[in-house]
């Protein structure tokens, strides 16, 4: 059986999805309740389950509500299920928010992350593939994309600093402990039921409902922009390959790999939309990169894993999703 912790999130609910149509067993965790009232965490299970349900799979699919914090309680879920899997997702999420709320992701990003990482050791799990973030990156403002082996020991926000901390950690743990850990670093994941915190979910918000969008560094900077159906198919690929990998801890870029200026993406929506924008400028946030970019060789030459959707494309699949569920 397979563990996704934050199932309710953005990645893990449609992880959760993809491997149980694939007829895999899976157990996930998250500390959302399902509730009457909409929200997007709830709403991605109910979401999962609908999809589950017109396929009579939803038996594959176990869904606990579990603080990861809770260290009795997560033990329970080791004790009560045979999990030869974990993809650990659930973490607080944002850069900004990191520098206000620093408690919590230290507690949820590192402590929980401790919690987790644990237990598969406790338990022997055979693959533990965690969420790194493209944030651990200094700042390249040079045409080049980033790959894994360049500097990453100087985090420029919170949550940087938090999943700098957890390779460090999968690191010593598969060193002592001969656990396979895979550390994937996200680079700006996007595309239905996404985060209503990322810019490409706030741009369209308010381009379609004529709100003004707050703009920095008047959009100059630059993202690798990566979208949801091409992550979940990288991660399972890892998740089920079973060659004899080649470290006991590693990680991995996974990024489309054609990064796009934000000013480019706020033209892209306007144009699929037929809508002009309105917008304020500001100057750039400490905690921001101005450019992301990912050097996919290593996870292409490792698993042969390709990214398919562009940017074009991905954000016409998600408008159109965003246009029905608002």
């Amino acid at each position: 059986m397979i563990l996704i912790t934050g199932c309710a999130g953005f990645i893990g609910s449609q992880l959760a999805k993809k491997l149980t149509l694939e007829n895999f067993k899976v157990i996930g965790v998250d500390l959302y309740s399902i509730t009457k009232h909409s929200n997007i965490q709830s709403d991605r299970i109910i979401n999962l389950k609908n999809c589950l349900r017109k396929e009579k799979k939803e038996f594959l699919f176990t869904y606990k509500k579990l603080d990861i914090l809770n260290k009795k309680e997560l033990k329970k879920i080791f004790d009560n299920y045979n999990i030869t899997k974990v993809v650990h997702l659930a973490a607080s999420t944002g850069v900004r928010e990191s520098s206000i709320s620093s408690e919590k992701y230290f507690n949820n990003n590192i402590s929980g992350f401790i919690n987790v990482i644990d237990k598969c050791k406790d338990y022997k799990v055979r693959k533990f593939i965690y969420a790194s973030s493209s944030s651990i990156y200094n700042d390249n403002i040079s045409k080049k994309l980033t790959a894994e082996n360049e500097k990453t020991d100087q985090p420029i926000n919170i949550y940087a600093f938090t999943k700098k901390t957890n390779e460090l950690l999968a690191y010593t743990y598969s060193h002592l402990y001969n656990l396979t850990s895979i550390g994937l670093r996200f680079f700006s994941v996007y595309g239905p039921f996404g985060r209503p915190d990322m810019a490409y979910f706030k741009f369209t918000k308010s381009i379609l409902k004529s709100e003004n969008i707050l703009l920095n560094n008047k959009g100059e900077n630059i993202r690798d922009f990566t979208y949801i159906d091409d992550v979940v198919t990288a991660i399972i690929k890892i998740l089920v390959d079973v060659k004899k990998n080649k470290s006991r801890s590693s990680v991995y870029n996974v990024g489309c790999g054609k990064p796009v200026k934000i000013i480019d993406l706020i033209k892209l929506i306007e144009k699929i939309t037929k809508r002009k924008s309105k917008i304020t400028h500001s100057k750039n946030h400490k905690e921001d990169a101005i450019k992301t970019g990912s050097n996919n060789s290593k996870l292409i030459n490792d698993y042969n894993i390709n990214f398919n959707i562009d940017i074009n494309t991905g954000m016409q699949k998600f408008i159109s999703w965003f246009e029905k569920y608002n």
